[in-house]
C-alpha cells in the first residue's frame, strides 16, 4: 500500500473530524494532555512554547503533515508546547482511541506511523545538537 493511500486509510473513518480554522487557534495548548493525532489538509501549523514570557517557535507542519504532541499522547503526560494555526487551515483529526486501533490491526499503518515518530525524532536530534555545536549565526545559517 502506497503512502498516500496509508493516509487516506488512517483518515478515511467514521472517527475523523475535519476542522476549518482561521489563523491563531490554539488546538493544543502547553501542559494539556493530547488526545489528537492532525493531518493538515491546508495551510500551515506551528509548535511553540513559552520561554521567560516569549514565544518560541521551533518547528512549522504543512499541507499533509501529521502532527501531534506524541509524547503526551502516547504516555498520556502534559504537552511541553502548544499548537497552533498560522494561517487559515483544514485539518483533520483522529482521537488517540480511535487511532491506535486503527495502527494496532493493520501493521503497514504501524509502519507509517513509526517511520513519522522517526522523522520527529531525527528533526529534533539535529536542533539539540545544532545547539550545542553551533554558534547562534550558523544555527541561523
Amino acid at each position: 500500500m502506497a503512502k498516500d493511500d496509508l493516509i487516506n486509510h488512517i483518515f478515511n473513518h467514521n472517527a475523523v473530524e475535519t476542522l476549518f480554522i482561521p489563523p491563531k487557534t490554539i488546538l493544543l495548548e502547553e501542559g494539556k494532555i493530547a488526545d489528537r493525532i492532525y493531518l493538515i489538509r491546508k495551510g500551515c501549523l506551528r509548535l511553540f512554547f513559552y520561554n521567560e514570557g516569549k514565544d518560541i517557535t521551533f518547528q512549522f507542519f504543512f499541507e499533509g503533515d501529521f502532527v501531534a504532541s506524541f509524547d503526551s499522547l502516547y504516555k498520556g503526560v502534559s504537552s511541553q508546547f502548544s499548537l497552533e494555526s498560522i494561517e487559515p487551515s483544514e485539518v483533520l483529526y483522529i482521537k488517540k482511541e480511535d487511532f491506535y486501533k486503527k495502527i494496532e490491526s493493520n501493521p503497514s499503518l504501524r509502519m507509517l506511523y513509526e517511520e513519522k515518530i522517526i522523522e520527529r525524532f531525527s528533526f529534533y536530534q539535529h536542533l539539540f545538537l545544532s545547539r550545542i555545536k553551533n554558534t547562534p549565526q550558523q544555527r541561523y545559517e
